[in-house]
């Protein structure tokens, strides 16, 4: 074998070195994330992290989370790459979030059911459409509803990608 090639291996078979850490709070007890990152980075993956998402009950509060990650992709391509996929399926959950209130909110103006109905089961998937008309009877009881049967936080993605990158989260959690 070349000589070169022991040299290319070396890389993979050296010891992971964080070069950046930062405090965070994760469910309110205090952690250090860290990482082959910078600090910063580190701070937008534990700010979009399912842990840290605020709850969506807005077009508006959906509009800030989906420039959040289009900023995000821009301003650190490196996580962005590293995490791509989970910001992918959170992007598809949050757009289909902002889509259902923009059709809750045109509801509200024009009360027109049927023209809500349409919009709604155009996002849901096949399954959750037979639920539908049932729970339209009480509009702010659907949106429960709309939301436990849209795609999921891809939790188990976050964390497989998180971990993939080599970045961990260090807790002492108190009971």
């Amino acid at each position: 074998m070349p000589k070169w090639t022991y040299f290319l291996l070396l890389p993979l078979l050296a010891p992971v070195s964080f070069s950046g850490e930062t405090k965070v709070n994760l469910f309110g007890q205090p952690c250090l994330i860290k990482g082959p990152f910078q600090k910063s980075e580190l701070e937008i993956v534990h700010e979009l992290s399912p842990a840290q998402l605020p709850e969506i009950r807005s077009a508006k509060v959906a509009q800030h989370l989906l420039d959040k990650i289009d900023s995000t992709e821009k301003k650190y391509p490196k996580i962005f790459q590293s995490l791509g996929a989970y910001f992918g399926r959170l992007k598809n959950r949050i757009s289909t979030q902002k889509k259902y209130f923009e059709a809750f909110d045109s509801y509200l103006k024009n009360s027109n059911q049927k023209q809500f109905k349409d919009a709604v089961e155009k996002l849901l998937p096949a399954a959750a459409k037979e639920g539908v008309s049932k729970h339209l009877a009480k509009p702010s009881d659907f949106t429960e509803y709309f939301h436990q049967n849209i795609e999921p936080v891809a939790e188990t993605l976050f964390h497989r990608l998180i971990k993939a990158a080599d970045i961990q989260y260090e807790c002492q959690f108190e009971g």
